[in-house]
């Protein structure tokens, strides 16, 4: 059996792809409707796989943030959101939800939600998501945890 391999009729530069896609601010003058539609389009016609949709999504997503008021360290989360271990005295449940409180506030992203979630596990709870594999998002971490310790 031979592997077909698709070749796309031009390559994309980034360049490219920055003069091609609108960049979204958040914005009144633009509706995010019809930025994701356009996106949609070029990314089609382009045959972008997800990943290549997440990075050139994720650059030209301009968000009208402004810098925050001050920056959390990870010693300020780790006294803020309690650490899970695994035990039957704290349910998974309350842990995520606490967590995830926190999360919306700062307005942390897929990627800092695994991270500090990840560091603010210890004990049984580390052990078992050390042994795990294809843990790559905050959405896998915590259905992995639901699944392992919701029984206490």
């Amino acid at each position: 059996m031979t592997e077909e391999i698709h070749t796309p009729k031009f390559m994309m530069t980034f360049k490219d792809v920055e003069e091609t896609v609108t960049t979204y601010d958040g914005g009144d003058t633009y509706p995010i409707n019809r930025w994701i539609s356009e996106f949609e389009e070029i990314a089609t016609l382009m045959d972008w796989d997800d990943v290549e949709k997440l990075i050139y999504g994720k650059s030209h997503w301009r968000s009208q943030k402004t810098t925050p008021k001050f920056m959390m360290t990870f010693k300020d989360v780790e006294e803020t959101v309690t650490t899970y271990d695994g035990g039957d005295t704290y349910p998974i449940n309350r842990w995520i939800s606490e967590f995830e409180e926190i999360a919306t506030l700062m307005d942390w992203d897929d990627v800092e939600k695994l991270i500090y979630g990840k560091r603010l596990l210890k004990g049984e709870a580390l052990l078992f998501v050390r042994s795990e594999r294809g843990i790559t998002s905050w959405e896998i971490l915590k259905t992995k945890l639901r699944n392992e310790f919701s029984g206490y």
